[in-house]
C-alpha cells in the first residue's frame, strides 16, 4: 500500500539539529517504513544517537523487508540499534523513536519515549495515540522513561498494528510539534478538510513562531481509490 508523505524538519528554536526523519517505501514488497527520531538535548551528541537509530532500522528493513515481517524486522532493528548506541560514546545519550510500517493494507505503529503518532480516521477523528513514556522522577520532574539510551536495558517498542482505510491520515512528530498547540488543536488541523501539503505548511509556519524546539513531523494519508496508485 503506498501513502502520499509529507514531511518537515527544522531547528526550531535550536541552534543545533538533534532530531532524525527518514521516509522509505519498497515497491517489490509493498512495504514502507516511516521514522521520526528525536536526540535527547540534554545529554551528549543527541543528533547522534537520533540519525543512528534511524539508521539502523532503514539498514535492517533495506536488507529484509523482501523476506520477513514488520514484527521480526523491529525486534531485530531494535536490538541492533541499541547495540549501535552503546558502541557510540562513554558519555550518557539517547534518543526517542516513533515509525510507522506500512504493509499491505495494515499500518503498524511503534514507539519509545515522548514523540509521538497520531492516527486520525473521518469522521471518528483519533482512533490511536501513542501514550508517552514519560516517568515524574523523586523531585518531581518528568523524563524519557524508555527509548535507546547506552548504558541502560532497551525494551522492545509498543506497538499497535491498525488495518488502514482510505482517508486515513498518520502523523509522526517530536515533541517540539505537539508542544506548540494547545491540547486539541492539532488533532482539530489534521481533521480538516485540506491537502496533506496544506497542513504540512501550517504546521511549520505555527511551529516557525511558537517552537522552543526542534520539530520534525512525517504526516502519511491512505490515498482515496482513485489515487491508490500514487505515492
Amino acid at each position: 500500500m503506498k501513502v502520499h508523505c509529507i514531511t518537515c524538519s527544522m531547528n526550531g528554536g535550536r541552534r543545533k539539529m538533534e532530531d532524525s526523519i527518514y521516509a522509505h517505501y519498497y515497491e517489490e514488497s509493498d512495504m514502507g517504513i516511516f521514522i521520526v527520531c528525536d536526540g535527547m538535548g540534554g545529554l551528549y551528541r543527541g543528533d547522534l544517537a537520533s540519525q543512528t537509530v534511524v539508521d539502523v532500522f532503514a539498514k535492517v528493513c533495506q536488507e529484509h523487508h523482501a523476506e520477513w515481517d514488520v514484527p521480526k524486522l523491529l525486534e531485530l532493528a531494535t536490538v541492533q540499534a541499541k547495540s549501535s548506541i552503546d558502541t557510540l560514546s562513554r558519555y550518557d545519550m539517547g534518543t526517542t523513536l516513533v515509525l510507522a510500517a506500512t504493509h499491505g493494507e495494515e499500518v503498524t505503529i511503534a514507539h519509545l519515549g515522548d514523540s509521538r503518532a497520531y492516527y486520525i480516521r473521518k469522521p471518528d477523528g483519533i482512533i490511536y495515540q501513542t501514550e508517552d513514556h514519560i516517568t515524574i522522577g523523586q523531585e518531581g520532574w518528568p523524563f524519557v522513561s524508555k527509548g535507546f539510551f547506552n548504558f541502560r536495558e532497551v525494551e522492545q517498542p509498543t506497538t499497535k498494528t491498525i488495518t488502514a482505510q482510505k482517508g486515513d491520515r498518520i502523523l509522526l512528530c517530536s515533541d517540539g510539534v505537539y508542544g506548540c498547540y494547545r491540547k486539541g488543536a492539532l488533532e482539530e488541523l489534521l481533521l480538516m478538510e485540506m491537502e496533506g501539503t496544506t497542513i504540512v505548511s501550517n504546521i511549520v509556519g505555527y511551529c516557525d513562531e511558537y517552537a522552543t524546539d526542534n520539530y520534525s513531523a512525517i504526516l502519511l494519508e491512505i490515498p482515496s481509490q482513485h489515487d491508490r496508485n500514487s505515492q
